[in-house]
């Protein structure tokens, strides 16, 4: 039951969507209606369930906190950053659902693109390691597996997050300065391995 003493317009955990096209999973989130406003975020109704084919990436830089004490808090974050800039580099027509953690990234995307998704994952954590000398941990989890704990994962987007118009991730120079400031900000798109 709602907050509003609705019912949710889906049953959490029993949802099985059938794919009649080809592509139509492709288009997931790209249907997903956004929200406005804050407090849409507290209501169940907006969120939908991840198609059961889909499968949850979740990355993490090792020892980070260590390694932010150590005054590497760029490497730290240009490493969780990008995590979801390869992906979109690799992806560039697919529209998916992430979030960025600072210390790594989390992102969903459909099972048919798991090959492009892991090896991309692989040479991020590679040059995540060569070059900076960080680990960074990846887990890529099937939605069904997650199902069949009886669990779920739902999504939803906020207008905001959905208007960018590109898909370059702002890096901030350093604590303190202006996000807007030219100096203090870069467009960031990694292929780092190229």
């Amino acid at each position: 039951m709602m907050v509003d003493g609705s019912e949710p317009a889906f049953e959490v955990g029993r949802f099985q969507r059938r794919v009649d096209q080809e592509g139509e999973d492709d288009r997931f989130y790209q249907a997903l209606v956004p929200f406005d406003t804050f407090d849409d975020v507290l209501r169940r109704d907006r969120y939908r369930p991840l198609p059961h084919d889909w499968t949850i990436a979740v990355t993490d830089v090792s020892h980070s906190t260590e390694a932010i004490e150590q005054g590497r808090y760029r490497e730290v974050n240009t490493v969780g950053a990008a995590v979801l800039a390869a992906v979109s580099n690799a992806l560039p027509d697919l529209q998916f659902p992430s979030t960025f953690g600072g210390d790594g990234a989390s992102f969903a995307a459909p099972s048919a693109y798991s090959s492009i998704t892991k090896d991309t994952l692989a040479k991020t954590a590679a040059w995540a390691e060569d070059a900076l000398g960080l680990t960074l941990r990846i887990a890529v989890i099937p939605i069904a597996d997650i199902r069949a704990q009886h669990l779920d994962v739902l999504v939803a987007v906020s207008r905001p997050l959905r208007t960018s118009p590109t898909r370059c991730l702002p890096v901030e120079d350093s604590p303190g300065q202006s996000a807007n400031s030219s100096k203090a900000t870069t467009a960031f798109r990694a292929r780092p391995w190229e």
